[in-house]
């Protein structure tokens, strides 16, 4: 019926690899055989489809097996959603920022044997995983810019983007609660074009922090909307990028680096290692004990954020299918 009518796509979500993980989230039973079928029928109908899967330090564990179950389904796009922590998603555990970096070079290495596209949404730091990839291939920036994978640079936030409420309020995006105006009172073309917070948005010039000062800001962006939940500024940097940018770690280096007086009384920087730290020529170097492994009950398994034991899983995970509910507005995606 939906091809009948025009419909090109849909999109489904799916935030675990079998009924007990994906409908204890969802908080209703039933849900995992429903989204399985529709996935079918949907294929059968010609629909293009794209699975969305929610990650949170709860779900990640399970992306693998999500994945596996995947492949043997017809699908268009494997969508990982970064979990933002705002509003009643506040509820939910974000990633660490270095558990959400192994996940996106778990998702790097999958995608380049998976059968459909794999991308990322509020997790805008893949896009530099995969301008360094480039980077080790040869290309230079002018090249990647002309890539194929730079269709997806820069924020979407208020940048081809937009959300109007039920009731009129526009916000740069969805994941982004900050009010500009109301369709009400004032043009959506003019919000998008004139708005002060609609302009800073598509200008990483103004970013702060990290990101900011990070030589990836055109590319990546960082989520705005991460930011603006743990910080209440959609200008900070990305709580949950670890990566530190080349322009902070050369300062850094420089200012820690040692000084030494030179005959003429002005000081010179020292490179390498202080006097008193340096190894006497032909002393062999000492070898360092290798690092035993933390004993843990229990079986492993290799997840993408580490080795996990089956035994220390949280249990009991409190359904959060009020969490998930559909949002009350439109998400506009034109030129205006």
């Amino acid at each position: 019926e939906f091809a009948a009518n025009g419909v090109q796509a849909i999109s489904l979500s799916l935030d675990g690899s079998c009924a007990a993980l994906h409908d204890g989230l969802r908080g209703v039973e039933g849900t995992f055989d429903a989204t399985i079928e529709a996935l079918d029928q949907a294929a059968d109908a010609g629909l293009s489809v794209q699975v969305n899967t929610l990650v949170t330090a709860t779900t990640a564990d399970d992306l693998p097996a999500i994945y596996d179950l995947l492949e043997s389904h017809k699908l268009m796009q494997w969508s990982l959603f970064f979990l933002i922590s705002i509003g009643r998603g506040a509820e939910l555990t974000e990633l660490t920022p270095g558990a959400a970096e192994r996940v996106l070079l778990w998702a790097q290495r999958t995608a380049r044997t998976a059968p459909w596209r794999i991308k990322t949404t509020e997790a805008m730091h893949y896009r530099r995983l995969g301008a360094n990839a480039l980077t080790r291939a040869g290309l230079d920036r002018a090249q990647i810019e002309q890539h194929p994978i730079a269709r997806s640079f820069g924020i979407r936030d208020g940048n081809g983007i937009v959300f109007v409420s039920h009731q009129g309020d526009v916000t740069p995006s969805g994941f982004l609660p900050l009010t500009v105006g109301n369709v009400k009172h004032t043009s959506l073309v003019e919000l998008y074009r004139s708005d002060p917070t609609m302009l800073a948005l598509r200008d990483p010039e103004q970013f702060k922090g990290r990101c900011g000062a990070c030589e990836f800001n055109r590319w990546c962006g960082g989520s705005r909307a991460r930011a603006f939940a743990w910080t209440g500024d959609p200008l900070e940097s990305d709580p949950l990028c670890p990566y530190q940018p080349r322009e902070q770690v050369l300062a850094a280096v420089a200012q820690q680096r040692p000084q030494q007086h030179r005959d003429d009384g002005t000081k010179e920087q020292q490179v390498g290692q202080p006097e008193q730290h340096r190894r006497p020529a032909g002393q062999p170097a000492q070898r360092r004990k290798p690092r035993q492994p933390h004993p843990v009950p229990g079986k492993k398994w290799r997840s993408p954020v580490g080795e996990r034991d089956h035994q220390g899983r949280e249990g009991n995970q409190k359904p959060v299918s009020h969490l998930l509910s559909p949002l009350h507005g439109a998400v506009f995606a034109a030129r205006l």
